[in-house]
């Protein structure tokens, strides 16, 4: 049999027996040279084929891309559009600006007679795919502001070009928002906030503090009573501030205040206290201490000395400590996996917010330190400095292990920007000096102690943080099993994803348990992961090698889930072989069930249970 020949007979083979998500899978395998197949872009092509021809709406669009490419054919733009209307009818958004393209003939290098474009249906397609978030969104809606703007065209239309101009501004185009110009004064605030926003954010490439201070200054100057607070702030903040911002940041704290804007009135009682952009004026900051307050505060301005923003933030933390008691008194809870109480603030920022509370209104260093190195774990870096300001007052002692924790915290959290944590490193170098470092004997200790005292959250952080270092790779088989079964885990979410990236890490120190958690992972999926059965076969393998290696007993479950795994695959012989393995290791003759459940979220979990 010729080589052209055993693959022709694989291939009919594989169409007999395959589901079409299964031929999709090996075609996309054979299209980008992965899971083990060499790139064959023709071979990819007839696996896309068939699995299109079953309905999978995946392989259409895949079929209609090679098609509209020339991938592995040559290119037929009819076959493509057949293939991708049969992926848009099953919602396949990518196939909805491809579509739009073929009916403006966008495939065409140069002018073709024969080819007229379909203004209609084009339009049509590109506000399908501007309707969806995809990464054609933004090219769609930049195509129909190129059509409805040609005033050559029969299709111009001034109001639908605004419109996706508009759009396309809200979006945060920079080119959109140069193009509107003077038309964009008459904008709510709303359509500025947006715009600021689009440059205030560390998950943004193009994050640019001056065109944030921009927007908001045009948010305010269109009345958001919020924007006018935050363009005083940014003003107050700046390090090059003079007079002239100080006064007009006084200027918009003074409007919003006048709004019942409550954090620019308690700014207004520290302006007027310390002479910050407007001359001190202790009656003015008493009536807006009296006004942010809303309660009676004594008549006579010269015992006004305490300082009343401090005193606001006493007065809050107050307000809603039944709240914080109510989370501190779950932390020990949360520690050990069964944190469950909702709050609308972010889950860290409130655990950091009630550390504040703890350490500064009630000076329980002990109940702050518990809230604020929890909420630093979850990457929450002011929290990371008030942990070492709490390690600091409950052990002051040089080189002790509280005042290398103390360095730690206060090391990430001036290495991630917080001003107060950088200065007190300035002024506090020796804290700071090797021998007061966080060494890896004390990281795997507390590891340890945490793990024996099933405080999930922070043996987790210093597994994960430990297994990075050379010579302690082990402790990656620890990081790995919290994320598997999310424990230690932000509200016990499971992340299967690093999770594998932990066990594989350990394989070196624990090849037999690493290689059945990954082989678990694979054939489960979920949880950031997809099922790769091929994958689980592969793992699974070389646990049971690993495990008779070591002189451990392989059990009869793993070559049950072995054998569910050549099943789906569709490799009956093996499988067979397996659960044979399976029922003489059990000691029984036992039938062996497996049953697929979906959670949820839509996760699939393999249940398994046998009897005899």
């Amino acid at each position: 049999m010729t080589a052209e020949e055993r693959r022709s007979y694989e291939m009919e083979a594989d169409f007999r027996i395959m589901s079409a998500g299964e031929l999709c899978d090996i075609g996309y395998a054979y299209d980008t040279g992965t899971e083990g197949k060499p790139q064959d872009k023709e071979r990819a092509i007839q696996y896309y084929l068939k699995a299109a021809e079953m309905g999978n709406v995946y392989a259409q669009f895949n079929a209609g891309y090679c098609y509209y490419f020339g991938n592995g054919t040559e290119q037929d733009i009819s076959q493509s559009e057949i293939w991708f209307l049969e992926a848009a009818k099953q919602q396949h958004d990518a196939a909805y600006y491809l579509l739009a393209l073929i009916y403006l003939c966008a495939y065409q290098e140069e002018e073709d007679e024969e080819d007229e474009p379909d203004y209609d249906r084009a339009i049509y397609w590109c506000e399908r795919a501007a309707s969806v978030e995809t990464c054609d969104t933004i090219s769609a809606k930049k195509k129909l502001l190129e059509i409805y703007s040609d005033d050559e065209s029969n299709y111009y239309d001034g109001e639908k070009a605004m419109y996706w101009l508009n759009t396309l501004a809200r979006n945060g185009d920079e080119e959109a928002i140069e193009k509107l110009g003077s038309n964009g004064e008459d904008y709510p605030s709303e359509t500025w906030v947006q715009f600021a926003e689009q440059y205030n954010t560390d998950k943004k490439k193009n994050k640019d503090p001056e065109k944030v201070t921009y927007w908001y200054h045009k948010a305010a100057l269109a009345g958001d009573v919020k924007s006018m607070c935050i363009f005083a702030n940014r003003l107050m903040e700046n390090e090059d501030a003079d007079e002239i911002d100080l006064k007009e940041a006084f200027y918009w704290h003074k409007t919003a205040a006048e709004e019942v804007f409550e954090h620019s009135q308690f700014q207004l009682i520290h302006m007027y206290k310390d002479g910050i952009g407007v001359e001190k004026n202790r009656e003015e900051a008493l009536y807006w201490t009296k006004k942010a307050f809303d309660e009676k505060v004594t008549d006579d301005a010269s015992k006004v000395t305490v300082d009343p923003a401090l005193e606001y933030n006493v007065k809050r933390m107050k307000i809603i400590s039944n709240n914080y008691a109510k989370l501190v008194s779950e932390v020990n809870n949360f520690s050990k996996g069964s944190y469950d109480v909702d709050f609308d603030m972010d889950p860290a920022e409130l655990l950091y917010q009630a550390a504040c509370f703890w350490f500064y209104d009630q000076e329980n260093y002990s109940m702050a330190l518990e809230c604020a190195e929890i909420a630093a774990m979850r990457r929450n870096t002011n929290a990371g400095h008030l942990a070492a300001l709490c390690y600091v007052r409950t052990s002051p002692e040089f080189a002790s292990k509280n005042s290398k924790l103390a360095s730690w915290w206060m090391s990430y959290a001036s290495n991630n920007g917080v001003k107060d944590a950088i200065d007190f490193r300035k002024r506090f170098p020796a804290l700071f000096t090797n021998d007061n470092l966080m060494d890896r004997e004390l990281m795997a200790k507390l590891s340890n102690e945490y793990y024996d005292q099933d405080d999930y959250i922070r043996r987790c952080y210093w597994s994960s943080v430990l297994s990075k270092k050379e010579g302690y790779e082990s402790f990656a088989f620890s990081a790995g099993k919290c994320q598997y079964h999310g424990e230690g885990t932000w509200k016990n979410q499971k992340d299967y994803q690093m999770a594998l990236d932990f066990f594989v890490k350990s394989l070196a120190d624990t090849p037999d348990s690493s290689a059945h958690y990954i082989a678990e992972i694979y054939l489960t999926g979920g949880y950031g992961m997809e099922r790769n059965l091929k994958e689980a076969v592969n793992w699974y393998k070389k646990a049971i090698s690993a495990y008779k290696m070591y002189g451990k007993e392989v059990s009869s479950n793993l070559y049950t889930d072995l054998a569910h795994a050549c099943m789906k695959l569709g490799k009956e012989s093996d499988a067979l072989d397996y659960y044979k393995k399976a029922e003489k290791l059990a000691l029984i003759n036992s039938q062996v069930i497996v049953t697929e459940e979906t959670d949820e979220d839509g996760n699939v979990r393999v249940t398994r249970r046998m009897y005899s």
